[in-house]
């Protein structure tokens, strides 16, 4: 007997795990091209947020590795960082993090180990190596760490619920009411919860319930209820127990107590398909069979994938004599699940019922396939032989039945006794059978039944002779099938010490301490089973798989070579020996042992799996497709194989197809919640962001501890604008893994987008605690600050990402973009400068260069970076417009300007400065009407454009339209009241319309605004001298010269000497 280690891609696992498979999110930039007043204005690109990489050279490549979903390549990229720092608890976190997601439970309980004996005073490594080995089934090991994380810190609320759990899978009920009531006691008001309905108070009801508290659990319930009124499942649960209340007691006032909490959960939740069920299983109770029938019509309406549902509604119908469409029940039923061994029962039952007695015997015979101690189904069986003249048949099945304690087949059996004597009388002697005591007449156990009853079998011929050590070996084997490993253990060790040299019996030692995660004492047993048979290839090839699940990966191939020597043609062998290589990144070396593992079992689906799982990590997806195919062929229902093969699609772009094998893997697997994780990711990358959400949706619904579903569930939210969804999502994943790093920092990008600025610089600075060398995390704080006006702390946010990942393009480019707002235009240069080396395709680098470049007077420069820009992005309309800004205001190249004007127009009808700026140039050109018209479709673009109104009032000044002007200057000045300019140049035009007191009063107030105007001066002195106040105009001509202005002084030696 061999143990099989089948390799697997399984995306995500649940608690504390760090999983992203989501890039950082990034801003986009815009370039504003604003235009100042009286002229032509710089365009200048807003900043961006960038994704980023680790700093560390190996944490960098596994990152990016993550990000591109190459979880193997990751872990080979933090095995490197391990080798270079042993001692780095980070490292082996992350690893443990990723080996979990990938289904390798006992490979990450061993790093959260490492983790631990470097530090052993943090509680988080003992709660995610407890959730690890929940995983594996070893609850007892995970109740032991939880006990370490609570010894650390004892207001550790979600370790308590998780040890409650735990407890509560294991039966220890007590243990579990009293876990959950410590999550209360630490938090009265919260109420931890596990689901995003269900609290610690439903939780503890559940528990009090399985060790028989019935008016504990109703009080539990019913204060999950008060703290949550629309607590659809406490509403159902309290009803169950109403209903089993019903029952026991026979009395219709719990039955109707049922039936108002099943409406109650209705009235919640009208989609809550189990509450239906049950309210018809009450109602079935009351033998109300119409009522429960419309109730499981309803049920399968929300959910008809539901065998249970059918089968019900299959025996209301029976009650009411409709046989037919109970049938048509059972055998709906018998679709969803061909194991229910029930609905073949109770359509055998139907069968009878409308006269088919052949196709009862069948569907009871199927029945008893499925559980050979269904003793109803037995009963059944012998009534339809009885029905057929079978009497000896029936009989037998009745006998079989009263075996199995049914005493209405013992009742039969004595009818049938008194009617026909001796025949029957010898037939009913219902006996086990004594053990010879000699040993070596073996155990007949061909008709004990299923393993219990071999259990059973096994114990009576212990109490016969205790000294049998087989019966303990055989005991031991059946108690291991039935995963009771501590009773298997002891019943080995029984056998051992009657018979020290039972090879076999060390072996199967050796594989329960293998499963409970023993490596050391499995490998001890599998020895001492080799030192009595040396040619015991199978001691070999477990022996290697335990020594691989020790990381002793030379020592496991060395065993692999010998169980090989030993007997070449041990398929099992090549395969395990395969998946080593594998794992030591000889994938080249596994495909050859898989490939020699299939040529002696062609049938070996696993290993047509696993050379599949060798050819991805190769990056060889076609090679890997072909590889699973051939495994379903073999095994149709083998879901993993599904799984992995949709990985490959993915990777080759064929999300579709993605998308059809993860379906099918769900097919069979309903229940499976990587698969559901996979479809989301898929419909992400087909951009069906809605659809994505709603498959994540269904991964937390299964497996609510689920923190990457919650995290990539949040991300899509935030696609679609959902910023408040995507925080809630992302604090939930913070919830389960209060580590993940990555959570923190898209939802502060989730805040961000909110404008919730200072919320989302706590959650970056909280990644950044994490994980101190998180690039994205400084940038992205370094952005938020910015938009807080604290400059100087994004740069040096900025300064930090750029030491941690000297490579990231984008922190180059805003750290410039922050400069320049600071007037270093200089170290803005440098900085945008690193940007093009890094990315020479970033046209918004080129452009915020040139603009600059322009403000340092460096036209040509600045010309030369537009023009690489537009190269770049031809569809780029701020290029166009920065350049033709530059070719107006520095070169005097007016129709060159009005080109690029025009070609930004074009790119973007709607782009208001092209136009104000394009009627600029055309201004400069004296082409006034046609200026006019291009202010007059920026301010249509933008009505509060006060400029465009300013020049538009130029322009018609020049073409003598004084009125027209006058209204336009008064609207720019409606517009900005402290707009000196328009006040002057409304002055002006009133002036020429010999408005002299209107003009001396616009001169005033542009005075009155600033009062350094030296041209307003000198315009109010020409009005007053219009006036005939000589005196009045000196006065200003002088004072407008005091100011520079020459001709001021020219007025003032010709009127005022």
């Amino acid at each position: 007997m061999s143990r099989r280690r089948t390799g697997a891609i399984a995306i995500g696992v649940g608690a504390a795990t760090a999983v992203v498979l989501s890039l950082v999110g990034a801003k986009t930039p815009v370039v504003i091209g604003s235009a100042a007043a009286l002229g032509v204005a710089g365009g200048v690109v807003a900043g961006r947020k960038g994704g980023g990489k680790n700093a560390d050279e190996y944490l960098e490549s596994g990152k990016s590795k993550l990000e591109k979903k190459d979880f193997y390549g990751a872990i080979e990229d933090l095995n490197k960082e391990i080798e270079i720092n042993s001692q780095d608890v980070a490292a082996y976190s992350k690893r443990a993090n990723l080996k979990e997601k990938l289904g390798d439970h006992k490979g990450a309980i061993d790093d959260f180990t490492k983790a631990i004996e470097i530090d052993p005073n943090h509680a988080h490594p003992y709660y995610n190596r407890g959730f690890s080995k929940w995983q594996l089934g070893d609850i007892q090991g995970a109740i032991a760490d939880y006990n370490h994380a609570l010894a650390i810190y004892p207001l550790f609320k979600d370790v308590y619920f998780f040890r409650g759990m735990a407890k509560d899978q294991i039966g220890n009920f007590d243990g579990a009411i009293a876990d959950y009531s410590k999550v209360i006691e630490i938090d009265p008001d919260q109420l931890y919860k596990y689901r995003d309905e269900c609290s610690a108070y439903f939780h503890r009801g559940k528990a009090k319930h399985s060790s028989g508290n019935i008016s504990g659990a109703i009080a539990d319930y019913s204060k999950a209820i008060e703290i949550d009124p629309k607590n659809d499942s406490a509403y159902n649960n309290r009803g169950i127990i109403e209903d089993d209340l019903g029952q026991r007691k026979l009395d219709d006032f719990y039955y109707q107590l049922a039936i108002a909490d099943y409406d109650k959960a209705i009235d919640i939740n009208p989609s809550n398909a189990d509450a239906y069920l049950n309210r018809g299983h009450t109602k079935l109770n009351q033998r109300d069979f119409d009522g429960a029938i419309a109730d499981f019509n309803h049920a399968l309406n929300i959910d008809p994938q539901v065998d249970n549902i059918y089968l019900k509604r299959g025996v209301a119908k029976d009650e009411l004599g409709n046989h037919q469409g109970a049938i048509a029940d059972y055998t709906k039923a018998i679709e969803i699940d061909p194991q229910d061994a029930l609905a073949y029962n109770n359509r055998g039952v139907a069968k009878s019922k409308s006269n088919d007695f052949q196709g009862s015997i069948s569907d009871c015979t199927k029945a008893i396939e499925i559980d050979s101690k269904y003793a109803f189904a037995y009963r059944n069986r012998g009534h339809s032989k009885k029905e057929l003249g079978d009497l000896i048949g029936a009989s037998e099945d009745w006998k079989k039945a009263a075996e199995l304690g049914d005493q209405g087949a013992a009742e039969l059996l004595k009818e049938e006794r008194l009617k026909t004597g001796s025949l029957i009388d010898q037939m009913f002697q219902v006996t086990i059978g004594k053990q010879s005591s000699n040993e070596s007449d073996g155990l007949d156990l061909s008709d004990t039944g299923d393993t219990n009853g071999k259990i059973k079998e096994l114990t009576k011929v212990i109490e016969l002779n205790p000294n049998y050590a087989d019966a303990y070996s055989l005991r031991g084997v059946a108690k291991f099938q039935l995963d009771d490993y501590q009773g298997a253990l002891e019943d080995f060790d029984y056998a051992l010490e009657i018979n020290p040299n039972d090879a076999e019996t060390y072996f199967m030692r050796g594989n329960v301490k293998g499963e409970i995660g023993d490596t050391e004492g499995a490998i001890s047993d599998y020895s001492k089973a080799i030192e009595i048979d040396p040619k015991d290839a199978d001691a070999f090839t477990n022996r290697g798989l335990a020594k691989y699940d020790s990381k002793d990966y030379q020592g496991a191939i060395a065993d692999y070579n010998k169980a090989i020597e030993i007997d070449p043609q041990l398929a099992d062998a090549y395969n395990n020996r395969g998946l080593v290589k594998d794992e030591l990144g000889d994938h080249q070396g596994a495909i050859a042992d898989y490939n020699k593992s299939l040529d002696i079992n062609p049938q070996l689906a696993d290993a047509y799996n696993n050379r599949g799982l060798a050819k991805y990590d190769s990056k060889d997806y076609q090679g890997a497709i072909a590889d699973y195919n051939k495994s379903l062929d073999i095994n149709p229902h083998f879901a993993l194989a599904y799984n992995n093969r949709g990985l490959a699609k993915d990777e080759l772009g064929n999300h579709q197809g993605a998308i059809a094998d993860y379906n099918k893997a769900i097919e069979i697997k309903p229940q499976y919640a990587n698969a559901y994780f996979n479809r989301g990711n898929a419909k992400s990358d087909l951009g069906d962001t809605q659809g994505a959400i709603a498959v994540y949706s269904k991964s937390i619904e299964i497996n609510p501890q689920y923190a990457a579903a919650y995290y990539n569930r949040g991300n899509a939210k935030r696609k679609l604008g959902d910023n408040q969804g995507a925080i809630a999502d992302c604090s939930k994943a913070i919830e389960i893994n209060p580590h993940f790093a990555l959570a923190y920092n898209n939802r502060g990008l989730a805040k961000y987008d909110s404008k919730d600025y200072q919320g989302a610089i706590a959650d970056y600075t909280k990644a950044i605690e994490i994980d101190p060398k998180d690039a994205d995390a400084y940038s992205n704080r370094g952005y938020a600050k910015s938009h807080l006006g604290d400059t100087q702390g994004a740069i040096a946010d900025y300064t930090k990402a750029i030491e941690i990942d000297p490579k990231d393009a984008p922190t180059y480019y805003n750290r410039g973009y922050a400069k320049s707002h600071l007037g270093d235009t200089q170290g803005a240069i440098t900085d945008y400068t690193k940007a093009i080396e890094i990315d020479p395709k970033d046209s918004d680098a080129y452009s915020n260069r040139g603009y600059a470049k322009s403000h340092l007077g460096d036209t040509q420069g600045a010309i030369a970076d537009y023009t690489k820009a537009i190269e770049i992005d031809p569809k780029d309309a701020d290029a166009y417009s920065n350049r033709g800004l530059v070719k107006d205001e520095e070169l005097g190249d007016h129709q060159g300007a009005i080109a690029d004007y025009t070609k930004a127009i074009e790119i973007n009808p709607q782009y208001s400065n092209a136009y104000y700026n394009r009627g600029n140039a055309k201004s400069e050109l004296k082409d006034y009407q046609e200026a006019i018209a291009d202010y007059t479709k920026a301010i249509e673009i933008d009505p509060k454009d006060a400029p465009a109104y300013y020049n538009r009032g130029n322009a018609k000044s020049e073409l003598k339209d004084y009125q027209e002007a006058i209204a336009d200057y008064s609207k720019a000045i409606e517009i900005n009241p402290q707009l000196a300019l328009a006040y002057n140049n409304r002055g002006l035009a009133k002036y020429d319309s010999k408005d002299y007191q209107g003009t001396i009063a616009d001169y005033n107030k542009a005075i009155e605004i600033d009062p350094q105007y030296a041209n307003a001066y000198k315009n109010r002195g020409n009005a007053k001298k219009e006036l005939g106040v000589l005196k009045g105009a000196c006065e200003d001509w002088k004072k407008a010269a005091e100011l520079g202005n020459e001709d001021a002084a020219l007025l003032v030696e010709e009127h005022c000497q």
